[in-house]
């Protein structure tokens, strides 16, 4: 794992997959309990690190928690390049109840995320006259 080694963390645990099999899940972390586990807490704050949090952490796009410090004190994880589930954007624009705007692509829509930060939801809309590619480059 790439924090592993960035942060040359020491655990003879950490190998292989660190979700599944979920007995041989690793420690300090919590991964989610669907089809598809994936990491959605990492607990850090044995690790005696100092500096800045890499950029590699928002690769994983489901993580929720990352504890950090003496303290352990748990902080939300903000990631500019988190995907979201069709589901959750539905439920994040309130089945797309507020349109707050209209480009080239399409609609926008208002989201609010659970921790009250808004954001603008922009769908492709098929008569687009601009394509997919430019769609996924904005």
């Amino acid at each position: 794992m790439y924090i592993k080694q960035t942060y040359m963390i020491s655990r003879d645990d950490w190998q292989g997959d660190p979700c599944v099999p979920h007995q041989y899940s690793w420690s300090n972390l919590t991964c989610s309990s669907d089809d598809t586990p994936r990491i959605i807490s990492l607990d850090l704050s044995s690790s005696k690190l100092i500096g800045e949090i890499a950029t590699s952490i928002s690769d994983l796009t489901a993580l929720q928690y990352l504890v950090t410090g003496e303290t352990a004190k748990e902080s939300n994880i903000k990631s500019k390049n988190r995907q979201y589930s069709y589901p959750e954007v539905v439920e994040i624009t309130n089945s797309f109840q507020t349109i707050v705007g209209e480009g080239g692509f399409g609609k926008v829509y208002l989201g609010i995320l659970k921790d009250e930060t808004k954001v603008a939801i922009k769908l492709l809309s098929p008569s687009s006259k601009q394509g997919y590619k430019e769609f996924q480059a904005e």
